[in-house]
Parts: C-alpha cells; structure tokens; sequence
C-alpha cells in the first residue's frame, strides 16, 4: 500500500509504521536565530566610508524672520498679528502697517 514503510501489500501488520511526511524544522529555526543574532551583532560595529576632516566654521545665529499673519475667521473678521480690526480700517491701516513694519511675508490664514 502507498504511504507504509515496510512496502507489504496487504492489511497492516505488526512492525509496519506509517509514513511521516513532517519535516523536522527546529535546526532550521535554531540555525536562522543565530545568524540573525550574529547579524544584529555585527551590523552597527561595520562603518565603511571615507573619513573626512571638514572645516570648522562660525556662523551667526539665524535672525528669526519677521512674518504678518493676517487671520480672516468664519464670521468675518479680520485679525492683524491677533489685534482685530473692522474691514475699514483694515483696508485704511494694511497698506500703512506694511510700509512701517515692512515683514519678510504676509500669511494669510
């Protein structure tokens, strides 16, 4: 019959054992576990590159850039750098603030 060892061709007797068609993969784990530790072991210890001396240089601080946000919200109203303002004087002062103030941008939000 397929699927006895022993290869007799009738009813099982005494001393045939079936066939195991398992496959024993606890080396392969145990195999792959420590190649993957050897592996996290050994990555950060490998650096290839050049080494390079750069230059040291002195920079001065970056000047924080001076921005106009302009805030419209949903009722209407207009807001200049959070002071609120009416829609005249918003349209008389605007061109004004610009000049004195004279930001890097306007934001409109």
């Amino acid at each position: 019959m397929a699927g006895l060892v022993g290869g007799g061709g009738g009813l099982r007797g005494h001393g045939e054992l079936p066939l195991n068609a398992d496959i024993n993969v606890t080396s392969l784990v145990d195999v792959a576990f420590v190649l993957l530790i050897i592996f996290m072991i050994t990555a950060p210890i490998m650096q290839g590159g050049v080494d390079v001396r750069l230059p040291r240089a002195e920079a001065k601080p970056l000047e924080p850039k001076s921005g106009l946000v302009v805030t419209l919200d949903r009722e209407g109203h207009i807001f200049i750098d959070q002071a609120p303002l009416s829609y005249q004087d918003f349209r008389a002062t605007f061109p004004a603030f610009v000049r004195t103030k004279r930001p890097t941008g306007v934001y409109l939000r």
